[in-house]
């Protein structure tokens, strides 16, 4: 088995990290491969090495500037590097070319969630798992999508199916951990977000995911040491500092507020028993919780 071979099968697995170094191999083997640089860009995005991917992705597309697999590598990174306008530009030229191609049907779709277009990105989740019977990507999709409606219990059975199916890849262990959380099940999703961690202990999105369930519990010191692992493994994660700034401001307004008779609960959108007077951090909580979804 060579490398590329290996590398598609510990990506089947959900092994991502794994399979990262043989698709590295596969290009240092044939240069020239645009399919191999494609490969390695996908690797790159499923290990949320964004700018890495894009570079690979442009790389293939230098080689056939036509392939469309390529177009949709450049379309996922694009997206998670918060550019969607060109994201949605790289998609449309991939479907252009494959009107059939998942990959980019998904992150198409992706793409018109976040913009609030509900129904039409589901539709195209559902196209591209058609298409493509249980793509994780898809599935994590509609479960996004799910968490963004509030409809939890609809997120948690997706969750559910994703680690059935996926039991190695952590993005499967981190979405079934926010449907938890949106059902103020702070316990239960402790409990599979340490499952994700014995997958891989230093990523950072789950530490961070673990430190916001934390937070949202109102544990904020031990919420505190959870972001904190997380800036150890990266210090210049923006996602884990943002919210550790706004759980440090929590902290020291709950002392006020409670001083001063006014503590009290709030609903919201991911967060419960967030102090009145908080609803930025509320907000920043609700952000984090995408960006740990969308994060790959």
């Amino acid at each position: 088995m060579d490398a590329l071979e290996q590398g598609l099968e510990l990506r089947r697995q959900g092994k991502h990290a794994e399979a990262l170094p043989f698709f590295q191999d596969a290009v240092q083997n044939e240069p020239q491969s645009y399919s191999a640089w494609t490969n390695l860009g996908e690797a790159l995005n499923l290990n949320a090495k964004y700018s890495d991917a894009l570079a690979a992705a442009d790389h293939a597309l230098q080689i056939n500037a036509q392939y469309a697999p390529a177009w949709s590598v450049r379309a996922h990174a694009l997206y998670y590097r918060n550019q969607e306008d060109e994201a949605l530009e790289a998609c449309n030229t991939a479907l252009n070319s494959d009107p059939d191609l998942p990959d980019a049907l998904t992150t198409k779709g992706m793409i018109l969630c976040s913009q609030g277009e509900d129904q039409a990105a589901l539709a195209l989740f559902n196209r591209a798992l058609a298409l493509r019977p249980n793509f994780p990507d898809a599935l994590m999709g509609v479960c996004m999508l799910f968490l963004m409606r509030e409809q939890s219990s609809d997120a948690l059975s997706v969750a559910n199916r994703l680690v059935r199916l996926y039991p190695n890849d952590i993005r499967a262990w981190r979405s079934k951990g926010m449907a938890h959380d949106l059902l103020r099940e702070y316990s239960e999703a402790e409990q599979v977000l340490r499952e994700a961690l014995r997958i891989d202990p230093n990523d950072v999105r789950t530490w961070t995911l673990l430190g916001t369930v934390r937070a949202n519990a109102q544990r904020f010191n031990e919420a505190l040491e959870a972001i904190n692992h997380a800036l150890a493994i990266d210090p210049n994660d923006t996602e884990a500092q943002n919210l550790k700034d706004q759980i440090s401001r929590v902290k020291r307004g709950r002392a006020i507020s409670t001083v001063g008779g006014v503590a009290g609960e709030v609903g919201g959108t991911v967060g419960v028993g967030i102090l009145v007077g908080f609803l930025a951090f509320l907000k920043a909580i609700w952000d984090a919780f995408l960006d740990v979804l969308r994060g790959g």
